[in-house]
């Protein structure tokens, strides 16, 4: 009769072992995880795992949160328990991210972890390809979004982040963002080893702009190809190691277009390379094309390089004419830069040529020039 019981309970014991094993059949030493709703509403399930003692959000296989016309439904606003989203590598997220608390968004591969934005031009302008919204923070017509609210339709955004808060971008590639790629107006956004590319035929209509966020921001180890501005200097930014592939819209550094406030910016290890094939562009390397700006933008550089621009040219409103390294439009601006290891060669000095204030010292010489080299610029790599 004892062996009897000893004998039913081992099978009791087996049976009870057995059964929570068919539970965890992936992962028996895993228990079973209760998902979020907010996880079930974006389509996560099988496509995602949520780890709630580590915050993390990691997406494993492809998700497309929308078309052209799901203007609000196409980006995720992370609930505040989400510290961490990792999009694994060899996938695609077809949407965007906005972000209102401190958080990292990061991939697992620069190459292969995505966020794709549409094959539309000009998303912002809606299927007639026209601005149709004269008041600038309220779309109309067929408009998707009017012209101030466009950075909020970024691949990636800092919309409604607290004061101070700071958003955390690396290793991944943002392709045909609908509008800009990663941008804030006041939060600080740090950005590491990101590809930021366009691939649409059209070029100056799908305001695809490339990096601009609140001051303390910065941007490391990085590549800029998009068709219009790559990075906006508007309130205090680190740039290093990053290269600029520039198309004909745009500018390289974009200055401000009117209320940025004084502001000193550091460039390391940049290189600018022209990518127009007729060597036409809409911008200086430097260019500020508010004509209001009263402030003053300093920028302190070591190692700035440019490749196939000392022969650019510049449309002055009824020809093609040399292209400036600086192009201010107010003559109330003061632009201030402190260079050394430089090898920049432009067309000329400045367009307009007598519009606004540069204040220089590059490679220890006062005198504005087109043309400088000294120190290790020709060593400059960017993020090659």
């Amino acid at each position: 009769m004892k062996q009897f019981f000893i004998y039913a309970c081992v099978l009791a014991f087996i049976f009870i072992i057995g059964c929570k094993k068919s539970n965890n059949i992936n992962n028996p030493n895993t228990p079973v995880v209760n998902l979020p709703q907010w996880f079930k509403d974006r389509g996560l399930e099988g496509k995602a795992t949520w780890d709630s003692a580590s915050a993390t959000l990691r997406i494993t296989s492809n998700v497309n949160w929308g078309g052209d016309n799901d203007l609000e439904t196409f980006y995720f606003q992370a609930p505040l328990v989400v510290k961490t989203i990792i999009i694994a590598a060899n996938v695609t997220v077809t949407g965007g991210f906005r972000a209102d608390h401190r958080m990292t968004i990061r991939g697992e591969s620069r190459e292969t972890s995505v966020i794709f934005g549409t094959n539309t031009d000009a998303w912002s302008l809606g299927p007639n390809k026209t601005q149709d919204s004269p008041n600038c923070n309220t779309a109309g017509g067929d408009d998707r979004a009017p012209d101030c609210k466009k950075w909020e339709y970024s691949a990636i955004s800092a919309k409604n982040l607290p004061a101070a808060d700071t958003l955390f971008v690396s290793t991944l590639t943002i392709k045909n963002a609908r509008a800009y790629n990663i941008t804030s107006i006041t939060n600080p956004i740090k950005v590491d080893n990101v590809y930021m590319v366009e691939l649409r035929a059209v070029e100056g209509n799908s305001n695809c702009d490339g990096f601009g966020a609140g001051a303390g921001s910065s941007i490391t180890n990085s590549t800029i190809e998009v068709t219009d501005d790559a990075i906006k200097l508007y309130r205090g930014m680190t740039v290093k190691n990053v290269t600029i592939k520039l198309r004909r819209n745009g500018a390289p550094f974009q200055l401000g277009w009117g209320g940025e406030p004084t502001s000193t910016h550091t460039i390391e290890n940049v290189l600018v390379t022209g990518m127009d094939s007729q060597n036409r562009y809409n911008c200086g390397l430097f260019s500020w094309k508010s004509g209001t700006a009263n402030t003053t933008r300093t920028i302190n550089i070591s190692g700035l390089k440019t490749q196939n621009l000392q022969a650019s040219q510049i449309w002055s409103g009824s020809a093609w004419v040399s292209n400036g390294l600086f192009e201010i439009r107010s003559a109330n601006a003061v632009l201030s830069i402190n260079a050394v290891n430089a090898n920049i060669q432009y067309s000329t000095i400045a367009f307009p040529a007598a519009t606004g204030t540069v204040n220089a010292t590059i490679c220890s010489s006062t005198i504005l020039s087109n043309s400088y080299f000294c120190g290790t610029g020709n060593a400059v790599t960017g993020n090659n």
